[in-house]
Formats: C-alpha cells, structure tokens, sequence
C-alpha cells in the first residue's frame, strides 16, 4: 500500500498485465542460455496464446476481462533444437481496486506511514490531503484518473488528487469528506472512500 513499494501493482478488472518468463537454463559450457533464441508457447486457462507465442517471446500480455475471475498462466519453454527445456505457471487472482487518504506537510512532506480514516483532527487551521488509489490501470496516475470530491454532500469544483480544507471561521465540529474516483476508459475501475475531519475553533 505504500508509493515507494518497489514490487509490481496487483490485477484488477479490466487491467493490462504482463507475464515475464525467466529461464534459468545452463548451456554445455556452463552459461545460462540466451532467452531471446528460446521459443515459447504461452497458455491462459490451458488455451494456446498463439500471437503472442514463438521464437524470442518470452513475455506474455493480456487484458483482463470486465468481471475477473482467477486464472492461470502458463509456459513451455524449448532450445533451438526442438527440446523443452523448461515449463512454469502462475495462478492470477484479481483484486478490487483501493483508495487511500494521506496527510501532506509543509515540511514533512506527504504522511505516508498513517493514512487518515475515520475521525481525523485537525491540529492547525487547515490541511492537505492527497488521495492515492491502487491497481487502477492508468499510465500517470495523477493525469489519467477523474477525482470527484464532495465536502458534507457538496460537490467541490476543483477535482485534483490533492484537496486542502480549511477550518470555517469561528467553527467547531466535523466535515465530512467523500471522493469517488473513475477510469474514464475502463469502467469498472472505480472507488469510493470518505473520512471525517475533527476541528475545534482553538486550532492554531
């Protein structure tokens, strides 16, 4: 869940993914064997993958269906004369995508290690608040997505993943805040999240 993981995102419905096949093969002078003159045979849920299959292919990339469901990929690998030298599997689970909330510093910069969920307070007179939503297949996360914030059931106008709020003058209480966010191009790539922020009039 954290920005800097450095694995790769998880699946979700109607996600580009890639399969990467890594043979581990030793020639007769002890060198590992070169992929790119290895053929292989890609298989999704045992159907051959015949496009995407052959001399020199050794990733395999698919689009995930509307309503995913688990599947598994599979390769065959052979050496140029003809001998399979190698065969693995990966079974696919998909994942619903996520949305999470973070605080931003002026100093500090963004509070990656709490998000902000349920009753948040407010320590100075206003906030800044970034939203990061996971396994969406977006190329630039923060230029490919629509962002709908709403503050206690009103639509903001200015729709950016980053929102500042501010304490209203003289008030006490709590606002809250909801986004939905979308995938104009894959439309079951949605979340919607929402918290509270807590303020008091004597924030300074």
């Amino acid at each position: 869940r954290q920005p800097f993981y450095k694995g790769k995102a998880l699946f979700s419905h109607q996600n580009t993914v890639t399969v990467v096949a890594l043979p581990q093969i030793t020639t007769s002078s002890g060198a590992l064997a070169d992929s790119r003159v290895l053929t292989y045979k890609w298989k999704k849920n045992g159907s051959v993958q015949e496009s995407q299959s052959g001399y020199g292919k050794n990733t395999y990339t698919f689009i995930s269906s509307i309503i995913s469901r688990p599947l598994e990929v599979s390769v065959e690998v052979t050496s140029p004369n003809i001998q399979t030298v190698g065969f693995g599997s990966v079974n696919l689970f998909p994942r619903e995508p996520e949305l999470f909330f973070y605080e931003k510093k002026p100093l500090l910069g963004i509070q990656f290690e709490k998000a902000i969920t349920g009753n948040y307070e407010m320590l100075s007179p206003e906030i800044m608040v970034v939203a990061y939503p996971y396994y969406f297949d977006a190329n630039r996360i923060f230029g490919d997505l629509i962002y709908r914030w709403s503050i206690n059931g009103k639509s903001l106008e200015d729709n950016e993943p980053t929102q500042v709020f501010r304490v209203p003058n003289g008030a006490s209480g709590t606002s809250n805040i909801s986004l939905f966010v979308e995938n104009p191009i894959q439309i079951l790539q949605t979340i919607r999240n929402s918290f509270r922020l807590v303020f008091t009039q004597t924030v300074i």
